[in-house]
């Protein structure tokens, strides 16, 4: 089940906290470090398969302190950047037989950064599968309608609800509905400059994802997570049970420190 928000899972952002600002004084000393999340490290069976998978998830910054990859083994997530607006996203997997790549190139950006038209490309090897054109639509600068056109497919609309700086709801567009509840701890994974572009991270969330609930075809399904964290507020493991009570998500967090400016 592809939880498009949770760590989960799922997931931006709007309080920046892909990093931990600090209050500064800045006519006392120089501006602190920045930190930023370096490694998740445990088991997950949200693969659809229902089978366990170790997952050992690498962030990496470049020099200006932006997001540049996240690898996991053999998938990974890398950013291409324009100045400071990321133009080229590219999900690879190699653990098939046939590597498989999701490239997304911006060509339309909105006030604030925030993507307004991509083209999505999925390849197999060096075979083109599949392009579609993702159309973004904003209220209030949040994504409440993203529309994905391929030819030869049927449309499809996405739509998002929110709470406040959080996600709270998601319709695929394909008959199920995602509802979220929050704690009030910052979201490890937020991020402004993947804002809106959630796949299987929840980049957008301000806070932590404590609930998910799934309707599918009238059925109901709720997982729930549970978190402990560091003293500055930052979660240091999850754990995730499905409406089973079996355990989906177990993780464990790391954060790293990068000089930084003030902001």
């Amino acid at each position: 089940m592809k939880i498009k928000l949770t760590l989960l899972v799922l997931v931006a952002l709007f309080l920046n906290l892909s990093c931990k600002k600090e209050v500064v004084d800045y006519n006392t000393g120089p501006c602190p470090p920045i930190t930023f999340l370096s490694k998740v490290t445990g088991t997950t069976s949200l693969g659809g398969d229902g089978s366990l998978r170790k997952v050992n998830m690498i962030f990496s910054n470049d020099s200006s302190n932006r997001l540049v990859r996240i690898k996991d083994g053999l998938k990974s997530m890398e950013l291409t950047y324009h100045e400071w607006i990321v133009s080229k996203l590219q999900y690879s997997d190699s653990t098939t037989t046939v590597p498989y790549r999701r490239i997304i190139n911006l060509l339309g950006i909105g006030q604030n950064s925030v993507p307004e038209l991509e083209v999505e490309s999925i390849y197999k090897g060096d075979q083109l599968v599949s392009e579609s054109r993702v159309e973004y639509t904003y209220t209030n600068e949040f994504a409440t309608e993203v529309k994905r056109t391929s030819p030869g497919s049927p449309t499809i609309i996405e739509k998002y609800t929110y709470q406040g700086v959080n996600l709270a709801s998601y319709d695929n567009g394909k008959g199920t509905i995602y509802s979220y509840k929050y704690d009030r701890k910052p979201n490890p994974f937020a991020y402004k400059f993947l804002r809106f572009r959630m796949g299987d991270i929840d980049f957008t969330s301000a806070n932590s994802v404590i609930e998910v609930e799934v309707k599918e075809n009238g059925v109901s399904k709720v997982s729930k997570t549970v978190y402990t964290y560091n003293p500055d507020g930052y979660p240091i493991t999850m754990k995730t049970t499905d409406s089973q009570g079996a355990v989906t998500v177990d993780y464990k967090f790391e954060y790293a420190s990068y000089p930084g400016g003030c902001y």
